[in-house]
């Protein structure tokens, strides 16, 4: 099987991880205890003009790809605006995280490239602050995503 790379342009270097209060079963808020229950994110595709959202549950892995206009933004703020937001660079290489698992966090941290030994939503926001990825700088404002595209 020959591996093909996908173009810059189409691939996002950069994602914005949403950290959510809430689950969407009681039995995910349930096991996730601690200050977050979820895990999503969502990227800007400057090649394509438009956004890419990943957001993992229960019933498998949901891939929305939409274009830029204002009323993607005033959606992305709806589904992500209650969440605490980190933006974070794709590592290069892969990961050996728990995708196989099957969990919101195992899939962010596929997605990322990231090495990281966290099982739920609050280890995965404590190992990206530790590692200096900022959280204060890119909250949502006014119905806009982080980048501030409008």
């Amino acid at each position: 099987m020959n591996v093909v790379t996908l173009p810059a342009a189409v691939e996002p270097e950069e994602w914005t991880i949403v950290f959510h209060r809430e689950a969407s079963s009681r039995w995910f808020s349930f096991i996730a205890f601690g200050k977050f229950k979820h895990v999503s994110a969502f990227a800007y595709l400057a090649g394509l003009n438009g956004w890419v959202i990943h957001d993992w549950h229960a019933g498998g892995l949901q891939v929305a790809v939409l274009p830029h206009s204002t009323e993607t933004c005033r959606i992305i703020s709806t589904l992500f605006g209650g969440g605490e937001w980190i933006k974070v660079r794709r590592q290069a290489g892969t990961s050996w995280s728990g995708f196989r698992l099957g969990t919101c966090v195992g899939a962010v941290k596929h997605l990322l490239g990231l090495r990281s030994n966290a099982l739920r939503p609050d280890g995965l926001y404590r190992y990206l602050v530790r590692h200096g990825w900022n959280t204060s700088a890119i909250q949502p404002a006014a119905g806009r995503p982080a980048d501030g595209r409008a």
